[in-house]
């Protein structure tokens, strides 16, 4: 006896079920969307390199002003 999360429901029985993405069958994403994200990650670790070479390099102008 098979167990279903909803009770009396089978899998079979939803209309679709054999072609409706699951977390474990993830829909290709089109040419276009891939591109887009790719982009969109490399602005993300540029602004986070950017910020971080702005923090040290503030940090070590202080360090040399005080140093006078």
């Amino acid at each position: 006896m098979e167990l279903s999360v909803v009770s009396g429901i089978d899998s079979a029985d939803i209309a679709g079920a054999d072609t409706m993405p699951t977390p474990l069958q993830p829909q290709r994403p089109e040419k276009g969307e891939q591109q887009a994200e790719l982009y969109f990650v490399a602005a993300v670790m540029l602004a986070m390199a950017t910020t971080i070479l702005h923090t040290n390099a503030t940090a070590f102008i202080l360090v040399l002003h005080l140093l006078q």
